[in-house]
């Protein structure tokens, strides 16, 4: 039996400029393909991006489609295409994943009734289970753990399905079924050939605004270093990459994992650049391991600091401290490794003048700045605890992107918390320092990617003061365009038929 594992057209954030394949569908092609024939469709990376997608699903007329949908800002465009899925095909099953819908199942369900089932958390077995049910034609899918679906107008979910222990158990990444060679498949800041890997799934901390935390039960499991060694040699001989972001939520949990991974990136010599998330207390842990991270070819480390205010961190349940957070940034500039840290500004008690303590804060350690918004994601504890508290304000899903501000503050309002975020960008790109770093790197990988910023600042720069046009991404239109040119089109063709 065909099945379809689908991911919606995207708009692709300006700045990266590029796209990856679907982290939850590589895994899952892989396990599903030994007894299932897989077509992968990425609408982002088609030529037209929604008139190519309607024409494969008018033409093929799956049976069966698998939809995966990674973040909340992407749930309209992933129920777009579950709706035109179904107009051009009505008999088709579409089975629903991913983050977004996992977490708040019953809401997408009833948000979008052309969704037939959702696969709750871990994808492979459930899914896999379901296929070989529905290929015997059968209609009761409730001993299949891991499902939800509307039964009626009655909320159905089969229960909990036990996490797999042991990932290496798992076949390799199936790169094979997506088109690795479309010019879409790169991170523009890293350069042309270059894409995301995940080495492991979930972290075991519980912090209150985290989905990750939640839709791995706040477990932490892991490849083994050979499979990860394996999957960057593959990459790099098969599809010509050579530089990886590593999208592992904290990738040295394992410290045994981490040094065996290192000893065997030096011992194959595999000749790549990565770079990968942690937290500043792991970090600080490791600083033995860390000249070794940057051996094995790790040139950027990004950390999760959030906050500098000890009292926020322990809000939204941190449990780390703002002094790990200043040793653990000197700790990997003194290793000439490129510092990088995520921090939210737009707590409650934010202001605008204390927001600037963010740059103070951060500003002489780090090379690149990831500040953003705190975002409540739904199903999350933080999202549950605002919403009771009634500080929800913005409710369009497409904005929770961590670039716009969805609630106020005590004393700033949306667009106000949404502007100083892009102040502090500027603030902090257009600043000496960072000009410094640019012209003596610290790291040989530094140079191209503060360029890329810089061009991209100029570029933004351009817009706001003269107007310029806007990047355009390759192939791309909002499905609200899509709609109107398709309906001028028909119209077009029922008067030339009258």
């Amino acid at each position: 039996m065909r099945v379809f594992l689908v991911d919606a057209p995207h708009k692709v954030w300006p700045l990266m400029r590029g796209w990856t394949p679907n982290p939850g569908i590589l895994p899952l092609g892989a396990y599903l393909e030994k007894d299932f024939d897989i077509k992968v469709v990425d609408g982002t990376v088609l030529e037209n991006s929604w008139r190519d997608f309607e024409e494969i699903m008018r033409k093929e007329k799956p049976k069966i489609v698998g939809i995966s949908c990674v973040a909340a800002c992407f749930i309209y465009d992933t129920m777009n295409a579950c709706r035109l899925i179904k107009e051009v095909s009505p008999k088709t099953v579409i089975v629903a994943g991913g983050s977004h819908p996992a977490l708040v199942p019953e809401e997408t369900l009833r948000s979008c009734k052309e969704i037939d089932y959702i696969v709750v958390g871990e994808g492979e077995i459930t899914f896999y289970e379901f296929l070989k049910a529905f290929e015997k034609g059968e209609k009761d899918f409730s001993q299949i753990k891991g499902l939800a679906y509307l039964e009626g107008d009655k909320f159905i979910y089969t229960g909990d399905r036990p996490l797999i222990e042991d990932l290496d158990t798992l076949p390799m990444n199936a790169y094979h079924l997506f088109d690795m060679s479309n010019p879409g498949y790169n991170i523009a800041s890293e350069g042309k050939n270059s894409t995301a890997v995940t080495f492991s799934r979930g972290c075991e901390y519980k912090c209150t605004f985290c989905s990750e935390t939640i839709f791995w039960r706040h477990r932490w499991r892991g490849k083994s270093a050979q499979k990860m060694v394996d999957e960057f040699q593959l990459l790099k001989e098969k599809y010509g990459m050579v530089t990886f972001f590593v999208g592992d939520d904290m990738f040295n949990w394992n410290r045994k994992r981490t040094e065996e991974f290192c000893d065997e990136m030096i011992r194959r010599k595999v000749g790549v650049n990565f770079w990968i998330q942690t937290r500043a207390d792991f970090l600080l842990r490791d600083k033995d391991l860390i000249p070794r991270l940057k051996e094995a070819g790790c040139y950027q480390i990004m950390m999760g600091l959030e906050h500098h205010n000890q009292k926020v961190l322990n809000d939204i349940n941190k449990k780390a401290l703002v002094e790990q957070s200043i040793e653990a940034m000197k700790l990997v500039k003194k290793n000439r490794i490129s510092v990088m840290a995520t921090l939210m500004l737009g707590h409650w008690g934010d202001t605008k003048e204390n927001m600037y303590d963010f740059y103070r804060f951060a500003r002489p350690y780090l090379h690149h700045y990831g500040q953003c918004i705190i975002t409540p994601l739904p199903g999350t504890p933080f999202y549950k605890e605002m919403k009771r508290l009634g500080r929800i304000k913005e409710t369009d899903y497409s904005k929770y992107d961590y670039l716009h501000a969805i609630m106020p503050t005590k004393t700033m309002s949306l667009d106000e918390i949404t502007g100083t975020l892009m102040n502090l960008h500027r603030k902090f790109y257009l600043h000496w320092r960072f000009f410094l770093q640019t012209i003596f790197p610290e790291h040989p990988m530094i140079r191209p990617i503060h360029l890329h910023f810089l061009r991209y600042a100029w570029y933004t720069f351009k817009q706001e003061a003269f107007g310029a046009p806007e990047w355009t991404q390759p192939g791309y239109q909002t499905y609200e365009e899509y709609l109107k040119e398709k309906e001028t089109s028909n119209a077009k063709r029922r008067m030339q038929n009258a």
